[in-house]
């Protein structure tokens, strides 16, 4: 019995290897935290396994709409960029299609430019919860094959 439950486990473990890998990959729920004199931001980054926390002092913070090709057609996409200085920092790892970047910019340029405290969260994206249902789908499959026996 005890055999079987480590052959099953490694079978489970093998099913989820790849959509695990990939999940660990796509960037998840982004954070903003500003206030202060002089105003800065804390940008956190949650990824599968960690959390990467950045501090700016921007001058300027604005969306950068970018336009997006797939095979057949063109869509817009958006960024959040933080100006400081002369050097200008694109927030996000990729560009995302959600309209929500561009509100998420002006709450964070009008909080700036009062000085005042903010805290807002861009959610993950679909890729990241179909990520994660193909690891538990995947998982299933692997669970169901071990213990069908």
């Amino acid at each position: 019995m005890f055999e079987r439950l480590i052959a099953a486990t490694f079978i489970i473990a093998c099913f989820s290897a790849l959509p695990l890998w990939f999940l660990a990959r796509v960037e998840g729920r982004v954070r903003f935290v500003g206030g202060g004199a002089p105003w800065r931001c804390t940008v956190e980054r949650h990824w599968l396994w960690r959390t990467k926390t950045d501090v700016y002092e921007p001058t300027r913070i604005e969306s950068l709409e970018r336009e997006v090709s797939y095979k057949t057609r063109t869509s817009p996409a958006w960024q959040i960029r933080f100006q400081q200085g002369d050097q200008r920092t694109e927030i996000l790892a990729g560009v995302s299609t959600d309209r929500a970047v561009v509100r998420i910019a002006e709450q964070l340029e009008a909080a700036r430019a009062k000085g005042a405290p903010i805290e807002v969260s861009l959610p993950a994206g679909g890729v990241y919860y179909l990520a994660i249902a193909l690891v538990v789908i995947f998982a299933a499959s692997g669970a169901f094959l071990a213990f069908s026996r």
